[in-house]
């Protein structure tokens, strides 16, 4: 017990740590978001899951650059659920019309991972593609099979879409 709570402890000073450095240098580097609804779709097992999860959270994001990223958002089992993490973004580039940012996240993760049991934390990679669908609305598109995983074994497939509306400063 001791030694859980120790890692998670380490984990959160880490990442408090390396968001302390993510100061902008530039205030128009600066992309901000305030996320919002997400939406899951489960590949299997779906009937005992919610797919909509009630969210509110902060991105900062910066091109090339480390950003970072946290909310507070129910699971699919309804759990009251929350991430804080370390994300760094791609150039933006355009397909399709519309604006396309590929970012790389590292999260500390504090959600149920399976029915009926307890809140886990865990250090959760999760790679997003960010689809801007109008200049201050983006959807993130994500998944991670670490997102239904207990117990040492896979527990489903699922994606993750979550809209973001961008505060401009």
């Amino acid at each position: 017990m001791v030694v859980t709570d120790l890692k998670k402890m380490t984990t959160l000073a880490v990442v408090f740590i390396a968001l302390m450095f993510c100061v902008p240098a530039k205030a128009d580097e600066a992309v901000q978001y305030i996320s919002l609804q997400a939406v899951s779709l489960h590949f299997k097992k779906y009937k005992e899951r919610q797919a909509v999860h009630p969210s509110l959270g902060y991105e900062y994001s910066r091109n090339r650059k480390l950003g970072w990223q946290a909310a507070w958002f129910k699971d699919s089992f309804g759990y009251q659920s929350g991430y804080m993490g370390v994300n760094y973004t791609a150039k933006q580039f355009k397909l399709l019309g519309m604006s396309v940012r590929l970012i790389g996240a590292l999260n500390v993760v504090h959600k149920q991972f399976v029915k009926g049991g307890d809140g886990e934390t865990k250090l959760v990679p999760i790679p997003i593609i960010e689809l801007g669908i109008q200049k201050y609305i983006s959807l993130n598109i994500t998944g991670s099979p670490e997102l239904d995983y207990a117990n040492g074994k896979h527990t489903n497939g699922v994606v993750v879409m979550q809209l973001k509306l961008r505060w401009q400063q």
